[in-house]
């Protein structure tokens, strides 16, 4: 005797306009579930919820139910009643009722996944549900498109330093305008950008929305051309419909003292260089250390640098970090872990499988301790260069100092950047789809920083066991 759990929908448009409501659709599949002797062991109901999307409460209750093996056969009037997305349809079908072997059936229809039937019209639907994906992307893409053409930022609400992004468009934070404004100031009067992250460092304690300023958002500043007036998308671009911070002509007064500098003093530059979009969030799955981002030149001769991820136990470079010393754990090349990383991400956003955020802890103690971490290391830092300015240390044994230095203060940062940045309890979750609405053009617009903000918004820790990844979402995945 199957145990039978019936899912109701209407809209109050679908009410009026074809004339079925909850109560007759309960009344129906009652009658049914009668007729072949199943027994009904609950109702869950979504009275004046549209089908286009899955975020519908009785719904979501229905998918955590269905872990609990509460009934074997999922019953609905019609087949949109479940969704009106053959997308989403097919993946609650598959994802989720199939992958906990929960039968699926529909009644006006006669559909049902427990007979070989219904189980040749999943692999009908996956196409149609396929060929529903690629328009959507289709169209997502134009309209991105269009807009960067138009010069409209595409963000998902993510604007950089020195802007808010309101109803679509970019308007002047004037706090953060003094910032921005100030490193170009600076970078002008002929300080290097180290230089000019310690002194703004000093002059806005209170940083920005993002957090306290840091080395790689200064280099950021002074190397995005939205702050000029334009905008940037695929390669291209575009005159912008946001007002300038500076003008164009000195971002490309700064970008050829950037570029004489980097040929002049490569070795400098590079010692202080450093921008991952995982640090401080990548975790050993064995002995629970966190990854840093390591440096390995192939030879002397090709001088072809790569980035890994390691485990600190395993990397042995900062004794404090170190949980296990004898973990064998893998090191992923950063490329390689981003882009596993990314692409997770696409695929939660064309799904939008997730449900709500949960509650971010109270992080204020840690915040404090990696504070004054950070200050001590700058202070080491800076008797680095006092040293190198007076020719009193070689610049290898300099290079090799700053780079241990800077591989702490990395993981120091990452940290306290997603602590900064978790987000609040109450994010709703059509927070949630603005911030996912964002990844393409986040993506696109090769900004570094704001890729690496935006994967803290979505990722709590990512856990690393040899070949697998977990990822720690702040939301429930269903």
């Amino acid at each position: 005797m199957k145990k039978v759990a019936i899912y109701v929908r209407v809209s109050t448009q679908e009410q009026a306009a074809e004339g079925y409501s909850i109560q007759e659709q309960t009344e129906r599949l009652t009658k049914y579930c009668e007729a072949h002797g199943w027994v009904i062991v609950k109702v869950y109901t979504d009275p004046g919820f549209s089908g286009a999307n899955r975020d519908r409460p009785a719904l979501q209750m229905l998918c955590s139910d269905v872990k609990k093996s509460m009934f074997d056969t999922v019953l609905v009037y019609k087949l949109d009643r479940l969704s009106r997305s053959q997308k989403d349809t097919l993946y609650i079908i598959e994802d989720v009722f199939e992958k906990n072997h929960i039968a699926f059936v529909s009644m006006l229809e006669n559909f049902d996944t427990g007979t070989p039937f219904g189980r040749a019209m999943i692999g009908i639907l996956s196409v149609f549900a396929q060929l529903e994906r690629d328009q959507i992307r289709e169209r997502s893409q134009m309209g991105h498109d269009a807009r960067a053409k138009e010069g409209y930022f595409h963000g998902g609400g993510y604007a950089p330093i020195g802007y808010n992004y309101e109803n679509g468009l970019l308007s002047i934070n004037e706090y953060e305008a003094t910032i921005v404004r100030r490193a170009y100031e600076l970078f002008l009067d002929g300080l290097p950008v180290h230089s000019i992250y310690l002194t703004m460092e000093k002059e806005f304690p209170a940083g920005t929305r993002f957090g306290r300023i840091t080395y790689s958002s200064v280099e950021s500043m002074l190397k995005t051309i939205l702050y000029a007036g334009f905008i940037t998308w695929k390669g291209n671009i575009y005159p912008g419909k946001h007002e300038a911070l500076i003008p164009y002509e000195t971002f490309q007064e700064v970008q050829a003292i950037m570029k004489r500098r980097q040929i002049e003093e490569p070795q400098r530059l590079t010692a202080f260089q450093h921008t991952t979009i995982l640090g401080g969030i990548v975790f050993c799955g064995y002995c629970g250390a966190r990854y840093f981002c390591k440096t390995n030149t192939a030879s002397k001769k090709s001088r072809i640098v790569q980035k890994y991820y390691t485990c600190y136990s395993r990397g042995k470079c900062n004794k404090k970090m170190i949980r296990d010393p004898n973990c064998q754990n893998k090191s992923w090349n950063s490329k390689k872990l981003d882009a596993v990383i990314l692409e997770e991400i696409s695929k939660l956003n064309l799904s939008r499988d997730f449900a709500s955020y949960e509650n971010a802890p109270d992080n204020s103690d840690r915040i404090a301790s990696i504070t004054a971490a950070l200050s001590a290391t700058d202070k080491k830092l800076e008797k680095l260069v006092d040293l190198y300015a007076s020719d009193t240390i070689p610049v290898q044994i300099l290079n090799e100092r700053v780079a241990k230095l800077n591989a702490e203060k990395e993981t120091l940062e990452a940290e306290l950047d997603a602590l900064q940045n978790a987000p609040v309890p109450d994010l709703s979750t059509e927070k949630a789809n603005e911030i996912l609405d964002g990844f393409q053009a986040v993506l696109a617009s090769g900004d570094r920083d704001m890729l690496r903000n935006f994967i803290r918004s979505l990722i709590d820790s990512i856990i690393i066991r040899g070949n697998d990844i977990e990822i720690h979402w702040k939301f429930t995945v269903f």
